[in-house]
């Protein structure tokens, strides 16, 4: 099994949710997959969050495109400054573990959210480098593509500006118990 978006090991460094409303999250809450049949049952399943942000996560349920991927749908985005690990477990006992970071502003994604993550962003922008992980690592203000507007916004992110929790200096994540 294959976790094809996002890959596993993906740092998300966009936003948490539009700057006025952190009611309305944005983040990571499907995640495709490829895989043989009858990995769209729940039951095979498990998935592990570092920190509860709110209502515990959940998977919400699996769409099979009938073409060897599938879409596992998360009750909600992953918690924000968390680590994420989904794991499947087949009939035979072997287990596939996808491993995912929320992290805002972590752009280049190195073990803290900085002053560094601002260069980097600008030297993506400018084909000096590429995005480690697309869309995750550059789109910082969730907009649907990588362009001038997110660097202000990594450093809204990175300053707390705009009702955001600040980031500048925060480490990554661990993923602690979640991956043994």
């Amino acid at each position: 099994m294959i976790f094809v978006n996002p890959q596993s090991g993906t740092i998300d460094g966009r936003q948490p949710h539009p700057p006025a409303d952190a009611t309305q999250r944005q983040g990571i809450r499907s995640l495709r997959v490829q895989g043989a049949p009858g990995i769209d049952n729940v039951g095979c399943w498990t998935l592990c969050e570092t920190r509860v942000d709110g209502t515990p996560n959940a998977i919400a349920g699996i769409v099979d495109h009938g073409d060897g991927t599938f879409n596992v749908n998360l009750a909600r985005t992953m918690s924000i400054g968390a680590v994420t690990a989904l794991t499947y477990t087949d009939g035979g006992g072997t287990s596939y573990r996808g491993v995912f970071t929320a992290h805002p502003a972590n752009i280049d994604g190195d073990s803290i959210s900085g002053a560094a993550d601002i260069l980097a962003i600008i030297n993506i922008l400018n084909l000096v480098t590429v995005a480690p992980w697309g869309n995750y690592s550059c789109d910082a203000d969730q907009s649907g593509v990588c362009g001038p507007a997110d660097i202000l916004r990594v450093i809204d992110l990175l300053n707390g500006a705009d009702q955001f929790d600040p980031w500048l200096g925060i480490p990554l994540p661990q993923c602690g118990g979640c991956c043994p």
